[in-house]
């Protein structure tokens, strides 16, 4: 496989979550930043980060660690612990449902597939759904959240971005490796199922 394009000032944020020690899963997003201190980016990450973000993951489900992995070509992967009770879930159910998961979509000041992207919370708490949805009560204060952590990224020098790894030069306009500034970020009310993409490199 290739090596993975530079695009500078791109980082890419991945949160590792435990369910009660059984099951993991992974929520991850972009940023852009010119801090060169991986640990302090992390740092600047945490102090945006609320509880309310999580806010229909169950209970039993919190995160473990965080990971950044700079598109630089030669910076190694940051590895460090997560603690507190603003990385635990804040549903009060503890029944998990594994397979689905809320989705949070962005959007970019640009058109077309790659400058959308998405993050999933996993660990969906039963009592935060409804009929395959969330709750709306739920929605609302986790949308209140994220939007709370996208504004207070921005103003903090580490934005949340849309990287798109696709480098297709061929098509017009083309398509290089870049990372577009989020301008939007939706909790939508519908559960989903984290789609992998086999025949290309996914975004991040």
């Amino acid at each position: 496989m290739p090596p993975l394009p530079v695009i500078p000032n791109a980082v890419k944020v991945s949160y590792t979550w435990s369910l009660s020690g059984a099951a993991t899963a992974v929520i991850t997003f972009g940023i852009t930043t010119s801090l060169s201190d991986l640990a302090a980016v992390a740092s600047a990450i945490d102090s945006h980060v609320t509880a309310g973000m999580w806010g229909p993951i169950s209970a039993a489900a919190s995160a473990t660690e965080i990971k950044l992995f700079k598109y630089d070509g030669v910076t190694p992967t940051f590895t460090a612990p997560v603690t507190g009770a603003k990385y635990t879930g804040q549903d009060i159910g503890t029944e998990a449902e594994i397979a689905p998961a809320a989705l949070v979509s962005f959007r970019t000041a640009t058109r077309g597939q790659w400058a959308r992207g998405r993050c999933y919370l996993p660990f969906i708490s039963e009592g935060a759904t409804g009929n395959g949805s969330l709750l709306d009560a739920v929605r609302v204060s986790t949308q209140s959240a994220w939007d709370g952590f996208r504004n207070g990224m921005s103003g903090g020098g580490t934005p949340l971005a849309v990287i798109s790894l696709a480098n297709q030069p061929a098509l017009n306009p083309p398509h290089t490796p870049t990372a577009r500034l989020v301008i939007s970020s939706t909790v939508e009310a519908h559960l989903a199922t984290q789609r992998r993409r086999q025949d290309r490199l996914r975004r991040s």
